[in-house]
């Protein structure tokens, strides 16, 4: 298990000078975190996962059930889109699957 924070960041067409203006932290310090010289600090890890919108398990490099390419492109699409693409993405899947219409309470009780 490893910190992806390079990898992460990369994904996300951030810098490292960019990651360091928010965070408000040196750059030798957030080198030292990207090289995996020093530990991230937990409140620094928290606030990493959301300018980076991923999970502390995806930052730490915690093995999940693996998720297909499509599934993780989909999902990084997902994650980085606005409000109005998020429903958009929601609609087209809804609809794809057939369930356009049906509340999430209604897809959960049919998938038990």
């Amino acid at each position: 298990m490893g910190l992806r924070l390079r990898e992460i960041r990369n994904r996300r067409g951030l810098s490292p000078q960019q990651m360091c203006a928010r965070l408000g932290v040196k750059a030798d310090r957030y080198r030292k975190w990207e090289n995996g010289t020093n530990g991230i600090p937990l409140d620094y890890a928290v606030e990493v996962c959301e300018i980076l919108r991923c999970s502390l398990d995806e930052l730490l490099g915690r093995v999940i059930p693996a998720l297909s390419s499509d599934e993780q492109l989909l999902l990084d699409l997902y994650r980085s889109t606005d409000a109005r693409g998020k429903a958009a993405i929601m609609r087209t899947a809804e609809g794809e699957a057939g369930v356009e219409g049906q509340s999430a309470g209604d897809l959960n009780a049919q998938a038990s």
